[in-house]
């Protein structure tokens, strides 16, 4: 390994005990430290030596607005933390220029295409997989760790683990009940374990690849996310007010919410 990367992999180690000390997702970690590497990487340098002009120019060579902004928050909490030990002097990220934060847009599935695909003769796996996007708003790493001792058949509640390690629990519609009691799912551990990795559930990409396979067959291009956005959008159709929306979309601020209310 070049001498470059072990300086940078050293610092991300230590960077990483502190983000576990701060209760972060391991799935936030994970992808602050892909990026402080691939920088050190493609600029050959060390993560604490880098210049304001080398990060400006790594980041204006991604490819979306959206990219450009989650690797310089990423950056930027790696860079403050330096500066925060006494490693760096000076903090480049103070001077390197903010990218601008692309503004986000709802993109709900037609109903067409869910009932189009819902009538498709799928695996019970992927129809559950399906349903629990598009009629309880579940976000794909939600969908992937559910174990059956997070539902409770009496009541229709599920327990979600959601962004940020929140807990809530949420009303299921009956679609998704129904689809629970058809899937024969395992009575004790993972709704929707893993088939490469014994003991474990699938990943977050194996939800959205499967979810997007599902359409693709019926020729519609959908990502799993945009089912999360149907959810919320066909509740403000059907008269729901925001906050109730909010709540079942378990948004921890109305503005993320109000989002929706643009397409509705």
């Amino acid at each position: 390994m070049e001498k470059f990367l072990r300086t940078t992999k050293k610092l991300t180690d230590e960077w990483t005990i502190v983000m576990r000390a701060q209760s972060l997702r391991p799935r936030t970690i994970d992808e602050r430290v892909r990026i402080v590497t691939a920088i050190s990487r493609d600029t050959e340098t060390p993560a604490d030596r880098l210049t304001a002009g080398q990060i400006t120019t790594w980041l204006a060579n991604k490819p979306t607005a959206i990219t450009r902004w989650t690797y310089y928050t990423s950056l930027k909490a790696f860079y403050c933390w330096l500066e925060l030990i006494g490693r760096i002097e000076s903090n480049p990220i103070t001077r390197t220029p903010t990218p601008k934060r692309q503004s986000y847009t709802a993109r709900p599935v037609d109903a067409v295409h869910i009932n189009q695909v819902l009538s498709e003769p799928l695996r019970r796996r992927t129809r559950l997989m399906i349903v629990l996007a598009a009629y309880a708003g579940l976000r794909v790493h939600e969908i992937a760790k559910i174990r059956s001792r997070d539902y409770d058949s009496v009541t229709g509640q599920l327990t979600v683990e959601g962004k940020g390690g929140y807990i809530d629990v949420i009303p299921l519609h009956p679609e998704v009940r129904e689809a629970v009691k058809a899937a024969d799912l395992p009575r004790t551990g993972w709704w929707f374990p893993s088939y490469v990795k014994p003991g474990q559930h699938v990943t977050s990409r194996d939800v959205g690849k499967t979810i997007t396979a599902a359409f693709e067959r019926i020729g519609a291009a959908v990502t799993a996310h945009q089912l999360r956005h149907s959810f919320a959008t066909y509740l403000l159709e059907s008269g729901v007010d925001l906050r109730t929306v909010q709540v079942l979309m378990r948004h921890r601020s109305v503005a993320s919410t109000a989002i929706y209310t643009r397409i509705s």
